[in-house]
């Protein structure tokens, strides 16, 4: 197995990707655009400061990143790996701040931007590539967007509804009934 790199920006360009290679990341906070995806999660959360915040938390992602060819595609990547956060959320029951984490496992490939309008692909979700699956994405112009992709798994993947403690009596809205 290849030594695995620790820097990545957050856009891939896929001409400059080496043709049937796959490539090997382990990646935390120190990438700006990981960082910047941490202090989204710990945005909620507004009696600390930013680097209070980010004292108390964390992400890390290992990625496993393969270019292919196939006649039907042309150029394409493969992403595969995790992503986990453990971050600070707002209880929604006492409005406190609470610890949450999050880990995502991630399967994307990304094609060409102008297969997304063709028939083939106009309404498939998935890439089928060597007995996996791979949630579709597209590139544009040539650079596979990697930071939009992980934002959108970790998003869709938190817990909506936070609850430090469930036993918690619920905090006095101020109305009388």
């Amino acid at each position: 197995m290849d030594k695995a790199e620790n820097q990545l920006v957050g856009q891939i360009n896929i001409n400059k990707f080496p043709a049937d290679t796959t490539k090997f990341y382990e990646l935390d906070e120190s990438q700006d655009w990981l960082k910047g995806l941490l202090v989204e999660l710990n945005e909620k959360v507004d009696d600390l400061t930013e680097e209070q915040k980010l004292e108390k938390t964390d992400i890390i992602s290992d990625l496993e990143i393969t270019k292919k060819f196939k006649q039907e595609y042309g150029d394409y990547l493969l992403v595969k790996g995790t992503v986990k956060a453990n971050y600070l959320a707002q209880c929604v029951r006492t409005l406190e701040a609470t610890d949450e984490s999050v880990e995502v496992e991630i399967k994307a490939g990304f094609l060409a931007g102008h297969l997304e309008k063709t028939e083939e692909f106009r309404d498939v979700m998935e890439i089928y590539d060597t007995e996996d699956m791979y949630e579709l994405y597209y590139f544009q112009k040539g650079s596979a967007d990697i930071y939009e992709m992980i934002h959108e798994q970790i998003f869709l993947n938190i817990n909506q509804y936070p609850i430090k403690d469930v036993d918690a009596p619920l905090p006095d809205s101020g109305t009388k009934h």
